[in-house]
């Protein structure tokens, strides 16, 4: 079993206010996924709980550049193979 989020099954558009805050990567026109802060930092303790962060191209996960993303779409990856599985 997965312990994945069950994401809506759609190809609409959807309003970044109903995507999972969880760190599953999302579509928009660059990768995105939410981040938390960490309960310590400065800005949790002002009420900022994350931040969306975009891909960089290069496997690492960067402040989005353009601002908050409006709309987002399920990003449907295949499940990585079972031990032993080739």
């Amino acid at each position: 079993m997965s312990d994945r989020p069950i994401l809506p099954e759609t190809r609409e558009w959807l309003p970044i206010e109903t995507a999972p805050k969880d760190g599953t990567i999302l579509y928009t026109p660059i990768p995105i996924k939410w981040m938390p802060y960490k309960r310590g930092s400065e800005q949790f303790r002002r009420g900022i709980k994350g931040r969306w962060m975009e891909s960089n191209g290069y496997g690492g996960w960067r402040p989005c550049q353009y601002g908050e993303p409006a709309y987002w779409l399920p990003l449907d990856l295949p499940s990585p193979p079972e031990s032993g599985d080739a």
